[in-house]
């Protein structure tokens, strides 16, 4: 039965790479104290850049992506590393960048995989879901399914489904990264992984 399940869920997996899309993330909107490089990595440092403030960019430690989706399917994976401190998923592009604290719950317009600092995997439905993973992932996989009103989270490591978030999605969604330490020492960059056929055959 494993087998089974592993195989359709490699299947569904597969599905899911024909909407692969190629992400990069938007600078304007990074808090100060994440240095994006190459459009596609993001770092937590101590000391904030110095940063043209607009309504655009996040007072909390995170930033989105340049590519907006109100339509289809859309798939895209981060690493995360060992970062001790995470959130991964969409948010709505309306959403209020300036009040602090944020609830990411999909009441405010986040759909959102976080791991937090007492290292506990959780997301908000809006009620608060604590998850169990057998294998702490490193590497997510997102598929956001805007028609059918649904946001899917994978493990690479173990091809394993983590969790699917639901709602009727109506206006612009990002894809939305977060990242923070206690350590600046420990940290490493939160990276968006590219989009390629070699990808697809060394993850599957």
């Amino acid at each position: 039965f494993s087998d089974w399940r592993r195989e359709h869920r490699v299947a569904e997996l597969r599905e899911a790479w024909k909407h692969a899309v190629e992400v990069t993330l938007d600078p304007e909107t990074a808090h100060p104290q994440l240095y994006i490089s190459d459009l596609i990595a993001v770092r937590y440092r101590n000391i904030p850049q110095v940063v043209t403030d607009s309504d655009k960019r996040f007072a909390w430690k995170c930033v989105v992506a340049s590519q907006g989706f109100q339509a289809g399917k859309h798939y895209w994976e981060v690493d995360v590393g060992h970062n001790e401190m995470w959130g991964v998923g969409v948010c709505w592009d309306d959403v209020n960048r300036k009040v602090v604290p944020v609830t990411l719950s999909p009441n405010y317009g986040y759909w959102v995989l976080r791991l937090t600092r007492e290292q506990q995997y959780l997301t908000l439905t809006p009620c608060r879901i604590n998850l169990s993973l057998k294998t702490p992932p490193t590497r997510v996989r997102v598929l956001l399914d805007y028609e059918g009103g649904a946001i899917s989270f994978f493990s690479v490591n173990d091809q394993s489904h983590i969790y699917t978030l639901t709602r009727q999605f109506e206006g612009l969604l990002r894809p939305y990264i977060q990242h923070h330490v206690s350590d600046e020492e420990n940290v490493t960059s939160i990276l968006i992984c590219p989009v390629s056929q070699e990808s697809e055959k060394k993850n599957f």
